[in-house]
């Protein structure tokens, strides 16, 4: 097998933690939403904690490859709203907040560009009952943003996160693909692989191939998890799929068979670390980006 080469990348949650990953080994940084309060809800950083962040990827050499948002899209209604009224996305007032959205989100892909980063991504929003009124949101918002990003020479990538209108990853890759967009993008993320696969018997390897075969996989995100539990809220009228951020090899995963694949298929990344200390260690995340980073080139170094 060819020599690998993933860019393994960590998330930066604060300016002080830049240096902090120079210095332990890594050349590439994600931008977490902590760097920007308030982004999750859609506003713009201003232009002192912008420069900040600049300065701070200058400084320490840093290439950063994604500006984060996890929820924003959801916020601004660009899957469509939830419960709330308007009800369908035929309510005019429906299409006036997810209109206000593209707009805003605009702004962001421009920030995006602004901070040196290849990408932007989003977790799906919405929720799993109102799954087809998302789906028609969520498709003409794309479509809308397309231009845009291609302006920009920015990706927008979508992770379907456990809760949102699409969960499982062969037909989020699906729906990407469906909307014809070529600057739309998916990510891969690791733990999830039991809620993106709706077993508990899941082929991780199978659904990057599927992903990839399709032209749309742009990232993989890298932490371990053990198989999801059934956890009742809500008086027992809801459930909620579990699942965990640990550092790889210490889940139910099979680490090692993921990262040949994704040599396979010959993924350069970025692969992003993201094992969650979950109040159970008293490491920070960077020394679990670094924990988790060497036991990903351990395997690499065999391939």
């Amino acid at each position: 097998m060819a020599k690998t080469r993933i860019n393994l990348t960590a998330y930066a949650h604060s300016v002080e933690s830049f240096e902090q990953l120079k210095n332990r080994g890594f050349d590439y940084v994600a931008l977490h939403p902590m760097l920007f309060p308030g982004i999750e809800m859609g506003m713009i950083p201003g232009e002192q904690i912008v420069e900040s962040v600049i300065g701070q990827l200058n400084k320490s050499g840093l290439e950063p490859t994604d500006l984060v948002t996890f929820n924003t899209w959801n916020a601004l209604g660009l899957s469509g709203m939830m419960e709330q009224l308007p009800s369908s996305p035929s309510d005019p007032e429906y299409e006036i907040v997810r209109k206000r959205g593209v707009t805003q989100f605009t702004k962001l892909i421009k920030l995006c560009r602004k901070l040196g980063c290849k990408q932007i991504y989003s977790q799906m929003g919405g929720r799993p009952l109102y799954h087809l009124d998302h789906e028609e949101a969520w498709t003409r918002s794309v479509r809308d943003l397309d231009p845009v990003l291609e302006e920009e020479g920015i990706q927008l990538a979508f992770m379907p996160h456990p809760g949102d209108f699409i969960e499982e990853s062969d037909p989020c890759v699906d729906l990407i693909t469906n909307s014809r967009c070529k600057n739309i993008k998916y990510i891969y993320v690791v733990p999830h692989t039991y809620i993106l696969a709706g077993r508990m018997e899941a082929d991780a390897s199978a659904m990057i191939r599927y992903a990839s075969d399709k032209g749309v996989l742009s990232e993989i995100h890298m932490a371990d998890s053990i198989k999801p539990v059934q956890a009742w809220i809500r008086d027992h009228l809801d459930i909620v799929s579990l699942h965990s951020h640990l550092v790889p090899g210490k889940g139910s995963l099979d680490i090692e068979e993921i990262v040949r694949t994704i040599s396979r298929i010959d993924f350069e990344g970025p692969m992003i670390m993201i094992g969650y200390r979950y109040g159970i260690s008293d490491k920070s995340f960077v020394d679990l980006s670094v924990e988790s980073r060497d036991y990903v080139e351990r395997i690499i170094e065999k391939l």
